[in-house]
């Protein structure tokens, strides 16, 4: 009897065994099919797909080579600063002291100062006569002012030169025929050549009166100049930068003209 029933208890117990193993209970046991294997996840819709990470770079050689040594940039390769472009805001004034005015620069020295001077010419008036008008188209700022030293001693009543002597003999046949008899044809070289002579007089009123009795005879070319022309003296003033230039330029072509001081400025 005791030998039953160590038996029976043995055999309980390989049943009992065989029960947990079948349920699991013992560990783990090989997958029995599919509706076990879902059966046996743990919650299938909490599972999540995570995207693979990305493998970290690669060091390239050159990379890995050491840098060479940094060498000090002359001045003169370093670029200059590009200024940044206007965005149309206005810089903001720059602080300056204020400048203080320079004191006002003296006023320039005429270059030519205004030097009175006076030249004085003696001369017949025929002479001074064209001196004046040439000192006067000179310059504007001379003035120009004659006296007469030695007056007139006789009147010529004539009729001014030709260009030929055949002219001035033609004329004085033409003359003739009027009546004239006083006259004749000046030969002797100088400015009167060629002239025709109508009277010699003492006195310009007498020489005047000769011309008009002329003018009623129908001579109208003839005139009156004085044969010993009066002397005058001719004064030239004004600034010596103006005046001496022109009195030089004026002498050149005449050197007859005897320039001298005036006796008081």
């Amino acid at each position: 009897m005791p030998l039953l029933r160590l038996l029976l208890i043995i055999l309980v117990l390989f049943n009992l065994l065989a029960l947990a193993a079948g349920q699991g209970w013992l560990g783990t046991s090989e997958t029995r099919g599919e509706p076990e294997r879902l059966t046996n996840q743990i919650n299938p819709d909490a599972i999540i797909l995570k995207a693979a990470r990305p493998e970290p770079a690669r060091a390239s050689p050159a990379a890995l080579e050491p840098e060479p040594e940094a060498k000090p940039t002359p001045a003169a390769l370093i670029p200059a600063p590009v200024p940044a472009p206007n965005s149309g805001v206005p810089d903001k004034p720059e602080l300056r002291a204020e400048a203080t005015p320079a004191p006002p620069p003296e006023l320039a020295r005429d270059p030519t100062p205004d030097i009175p001077v006076c030249y004085a010419y003696t001369l017949p008036q025929p002479q001074a006569d064209e001196l004046e008008k040439l000192f006067r188209a000179a310059s504007r700022s001379i003035n120009v002012s004659r006296e007469t030293v030695e007056p007139a001693n006789t009147w010529w009543v004539r009729i001014p030169p030709f260009d030929s002597r055949q002219r001035a003999e033609k004329r004085m046949r033409e003359l003739k025929e009027l009546g004239l008899t006083d006259l004749f044809v000046v030969r002797e070289p100088g400015p009167n050549q060629n002239a025709i002579s109508l009277g010699l007089f003492r006195t310009e009123s007498s020489a005047r009166q000769h011309l008009a009795d002329l003018t009623s005879k129908r001579v109208r070319d003839a005139d009156v100049i004085p044969r010993n022309p009066a002397i005058q003296r001719l004064e030239v003033r004004g600034n010596d930068a103006i005046v001496k230039p022109a009195s030089e330029r004026i002498g050149a072509d005449r050197p007859i003209l005897n320039r001298s001081a005036c006796p008081s400025l």
